[in-house]
C-alpha cells in the first residue's frame, strides 16, 4: 500500500498553530520510516483570507 502526506494550516496566527507545515512534514516523514510506510507524495494546504 502508498500513502500521501497532508499537512495544513488553518491559522495565520502563530500563537494557535502548534506546527507549522514543515514541521508536520518532519513528524509525518518519520512516523512513516518508523512504521515502513511507502509515502509517494506530500501536499499541503494553507487557509487563505
Amino acid at each position: 500500500m502508498r500513502y500521501i502526506i497532508y499537512a495544513r494550516k488553518s491559522t495565520e496566527e502563530d500563537d494557535r498553530q502548534v506546527l507549522s507545515i514543515e514541521a508536520q512534514f518532519v513528524e509525518l516523514k518519520e512516523f512513516a520510516a518508523k512504521e515502513k510506510l511507502e509515502i509517494v507524495s506530500g501536499q499541503t494546504v494553507r487557509k487563505l483570507n
